[in-house]
This record gives structure tokens, C-alpha cells and sequence, in this order.
């Protein structure tokens, strides 16, 4: 090697012994970043996971009742209906019997 070239050489390794400082510096920084982006990627994991849930709520809210209505409903009805169609008959059998209620009353 001749002279230009060590000159070089050592140039470049002053060169990187001068930014190892700067370097450092940077990865530090580097780090803090990061460690905030992680804080609130976690944070932004933790509100979708509740958003989820508060939809599956909404969901269930909606849901529950129409199932249970469907279930329970027409047997809890079923007195009231037979009562309406009672009432209905009546009527029908009064305008059928030309209005005699005495008539009815005695079936």
C-alpha cells in the first residue's frame, strides 16, 4: 500500500470512531421512539378489543329480547287472544240472535 492509501484508510476509521458517539445517540432515540410507538400501539390494541365487545353489547341487547319474545310471548298471549276471540264471538252471536242477550246468556 503507499502512503495516500493509509491516509485514506485511517481517515475513514477516524471518520467512524468520531460518529460512534452521534451513532449511539441515535439508537438511543431510536429507542425511545420506539418504545413510545409501542406504548400506543398497545393502547390502541386495548380500545379496539373494548370496541369489539361494546358491539357484541349492542348486539346482544338487540338480539336477546326479540329471541325471548318469540319464545315466551305467544305463550304469555294466549289467555288475552283467547279472551279478544271471546268478546268477538259474543258479538257476532248477538248480531247473529238479532240482539237478544237473554238468549245468550243462557247458553
Amino acid at each position: 500500500m503507499n502512503n495516500n492509501e493509509l491516509k485514506n484508510k485511517n481517515k475513514k476509521n477516524d471518520l467512524t470512531l468520531e460518529n460512534v458517539e452521534e451513532l449511539k445517540e441515535l439508537l438511543l432515540k431510536n429507542l425511545e421512539l420506539n418504545n413510545k410507538i409501542y406504548d400506543i400501539s398497545k393502547k390502541v390494541n386495548s380500545y379496539i378489543i373494548f370496541e369489539r365487545i361494546i358491539s357484541v353489547l349492542k348486539i346482544l341487547i338487540f338480539v336477546v329480547p326479540v329471541v325471548l319474545g318469540i319464545m315466551y310471548l305467544p305463550k304469555i298471549l294466549e289467555p288475552l287472544i283467547q279472551q279478544y276471540q271471546e268478546i268477538l264471538n259474543l258479538n257476532s252471536d248477538l248480531l247473529n240472535n238479532g240482539g237478544n242477550i237473554l238468549n245468550l246468556l243462557k247458553k
